[in-house]
């Protein structure tokens, strides 16, 4: 949206062009942001129903390395 800014010069669109550049940049960035953090929250669930059948596994009769 910067070179649609700079390409009109003085008009009000191209205020609006730049204005918007910053809001979606913005937006874009925290919706990474977010994203990187839903990321590590599923990698954290995924680990820990691991860790729990690797627990139940090793307490159950029968089970693949349990007692």
């Amino acid at each position: 949206m910067r070179e649609v800014s700079a390409a009109m010069p003085g008009t009000r669109s191209a205020g609006a062009a730049s204005g918007y550049a910053d809001s979606w940049a913005l937006s874009f960035k925290n919706w990474c942001s977010e994203a990187e953090q839903r990321a590590s929250r599923l990698a954290t669930a995924a680990d820990t129903y691991v860790a729990g059948d690797d627990h139940a596994r090793a307490i159950l009769p029968g089970a693949a390395g349990g007692q």
